[in-house]
């Protein structure tokens, strides 16, 4: 009673790829149209969500240093004082 299960995707990009596989099989110029507008959506998407992240990480760094710089140093403060 030793069953291998299948292969199945483990990751939404993997179960996309493998149900477009699927559909393309069937040579519907239709769902060709679909599946290829599909696949640039999700790229864009992708595109979109790492350029957000990366937007991100950036203004926290600008605004980590703007606060280190503003932040009063050792020796400015020995010579205020």
């Amino acid at each position: 009673m030793n069953k291998k299960k299948k292969d199945t995707p483990s990751k939404p990009q993997d179960l996309d790829s493998v149900m477009d596989s699927y559909w393309e099989k069937s040579g519907n110029p239709e769902v060709l149209a679909r599946i290829a507008k599909e696949r640039e959506d999700r790229a864009k998407a992708m595109v979109e969500k790492k350029a957000k992240a990366m937007d991100d990480v950036m203004d926290k760094y600008w605004a980590d240093k703007k606060a280190k710089d503003e932040a009063p140093t050792d020796a400015a403060d020995s010579i205020l004082n």
